[in-house]
């Protein structure tokens, strides 16, 4: 069963200041935001160069500008000082590890989980029909959360709670989603849903938190 997430995100011009205790997860339009190439490092605007498809152009900066302005105000820094890397696993994190993050978009709307002293991942997806929906959950479900999905009726809103439940979880830990798959009990898990999407945010260690639900105003 999917928490509701408030229907009025807290609404901030600033992040709150951030315990180890807390996980913070930001929502905002895409199309709303705006695209700041300046504040990206050289990596983040040759990859940006190379997206021929607009879209995927303008969300990955738009994705981009509010992180590191998210980032910066958490670091007390400026956007353009907040030192980004891709690891092995092709995971985005702060090179110093101070804090842990995490995106999410689809369909228009975009996350962003923030933690401090855990690790977070977090997934989003605008349910949309998929052909060939058991061939695909079967593929990508373990035995047990397939046939899970099967006994609650095998839904495609079913299937997408699911799916950002297991994206959520292997996004934590680094995993891609052919490689180890990630235990549910291995991380804390918070299942959540607004009008326009399903998502599914993970941490590790697992253990109690306080989850902010946060939008950023100009």
């Amino acid at each position: 069963m999917q928490t509701l997430a408030p229907k009025d995100w807290v609404r901030t011009p600033a992040p709150p200041s951030l315990t180890n205790d807390e996980l913070h997860v930001w929502h905002a339009p895409l199309s709303g935001l705006p695209c700041k190439e300046e504040w990206l490092d050289e990596v983040e605007r040759r990859r940006l160069a190379r997206l021929s498809d607009q879209r995927a152009h303008d969300a990955f900066c738009a994705n981009r500008t509010l992180l590191r302005r998210l980032l910066g105000d958490y670091l007390g820094c400026s956007p353009t000082a907040v030192s980004i890397a891709v690891n092995a696993q092709g995971r985005p994190q702060l090179i110093d590890g101070s804090l842990d993050f995490n995106l999410s978009h689809s369909g228009g709307h975009l996350l962003i989980a923030i933690a401090q002293g855990m690790k977070v991942g977090v997934d989003c997806e605008v349910p949309r029909p998929i052909r060939n929906l058991p061939a695909v959950a079967r593929r990508m479900f373990g035995t047990g959360e397939f046939e899970q999905w099967q006994r609650t009726g095998a839904t495609e809103t079913g299937f997408f709670e699911a799916w950002t439940d297991l994206e959520a979880r292997q996004k934590c830990l680094g995993e891609g989603l052919f490689a180890r798959r990630v235990p549910p009990h291995d991380v804390g898990r918070h299942p959540f849903r607004s009008e326009a999407f399903i998502a599914c945010l993970a941490w590790s260690p697992a253990r109690q938190v306080q989850i902010r639900f946060l939008q950023l105003t100009v």
